[in-house]
């Protein structure tokens, strides 16, 4: 599994380049500006998007992890500002 947070930079390529070069494993892209991803599998021919928020969990069946999502951003502080939305879950 491979956990990527976007940045303002690397959100467009990440979301597009990137999946086609992960689709052979579990990739979770983290946002910056609140807890929350979007994880990403393959099932059967298909590439699938799960939404996570911070309740959520990081899976990983194939070696039985699962890590809760808050726990990858324990520490971490957003900055409280009127150009950042609040949450959008």
């Amino acid at each position: 599994m491979i956990f990527e947070v976007l940045g303002d930079s690397s959100s467009g390529i990440a979301f597009v380049a990137k999946n086609h070069e992960y689709a052979a494993i579990r990739d979770i892209l983290l946002w910056q500006e609140e807890i929350a991803g979007t994880m990403f599998e393959c099932v059967a021919d298909d590439w699938v998007g799960h939404l996570v928020n911070a309740d959520g969990l990081a899976c990983v069946p194939e070696i039985g992890i699962e890590v809760g999502l808050a726990k990858l951003y324990e520490g971490v502080e957003f900055p409280v500002s009127d150009d950042v939305p609040q949450s959008r879950w």
